[in-house]
């Protein structure tokens, strides 16, 4: 009977080498990257150009349009101007307004007299249209001069758009007040009485100027007030601003810019016209 001992076989060199050296391999070899899956504990190998592209991606810009590039090279031109203290250059107010003056115009409005029309349009036709809060002090305070005089420019207003076709949208609200109407909602029909009524005096010379074929109700004009400061803004401008601003081509551009910004001035009105959005037709 054998010994233990000399049952024992030896292990074989050979492969203990193998798995030496294989050890020593794993050792030098680089440790991949991995991430985590949402699901489960497993984990994804992420190669080693996905670092390279995502960090290339990131650096890309996205490239700007040639409207906001000019805008932006005239805001970093002001910026640097301004450090230096100097001036910025830019072109000069009048014959920005004169560009705007002989850009080309819509259809020469028709001239409507508004007097015998008016007069047909019933008294509470013309309450019906402001606010409630407005309407029960103008039935209050009907016999007052300043309200009398609100309801004879509310009343050539009415007329005047019924000739030529153009209508008060109601608005959104719960109570279906016209919207040009409700900008008002801020004014007092007794303590701005002379705003109000300038107000429909230079809508009234703003509605007579636009062309009926393109313009087919007040938002045109609403859409651009928002505040008492717009309201004022609008009374104190001058009527033949008011007809070129109406009259012109691209009225409806002009006033989608200017939406709840305030009715422009001919200067910021020429800027608008400039840019190359606008140009369609060349």
């Amino acid at each position: 009977m054998q010994s233990a001992s000399s049952s024992h076989i030896p292990a074989d060199s050979s492969s203990s080498a193998s798995a030496e050296e294989r050890e020593a391999a794993a050792n030098n070899q680089p440790r991949r990257k991995r991430r985590r899956i949402a699901t489960g504990h497993g984990v994804q190998q992420i190669p080693e150009t996905s670092t390279v592209l995502l960090a290339s991606q990131q650096q890309e810009q996205p490239t700007l349009s040639p409207i906001a590039q000019r805008h932006v090279a005239e805001h970093q031109a002001a910026a640097t101007a301004s450090s230096a203290g100097a001036e910025p250059t830019e072109t000069s107010r009048p014959e920005q307004a004169a560009a705007f003056a002989e850009a080309p115009a819509a259809d020469e409005p028709m001239a409507i007299e508004v007097g015998p029309a008016a007069e047909e349009i019933p008294l509470e036709d013309i309450i019906a249209n402001f606010l409630p809060n407005h309407q029960e002090k103008i039935r209050e305070y009907l016999d007052d001069e300043d309200v009398e005089q609100i309801i004879n420019a509310v009343r050539n207003l009415l007329a005047l758009l019924r000739e030529r076709g153009i209508k008060l949208p109601p608005g959104q609200g719960r109570i279906p007040t016209p919207t040009l109407f409700s900008r008002l909602r801020r004014l007092s029909v007794t303590k701005d009485a002379e705003t109000i009524r300038k107000f429909f005096e230079k809508a009234t010379i703003f509605f007579s100027a636009v062309n009926p074929a393109q313009t087919k109700n007040t938002s045109c004009l609403s859409t651009m007030l928002n505040s008492n400061t717009h309201i004022t803004n609008l009374v104190d401008e001058t009527e033949d601003n008011l007809r070129l601003l109406a009259s012109h081509r691209y009225l409806k551009q002009i006033t989608s810019m200017c939406d709840r910004k305030g009715v422009p001035d001919p200067v910021k009105a020429a800027e608008i016209i400039e840019w190359d959005c606008w140009k369609i037709d060349g």
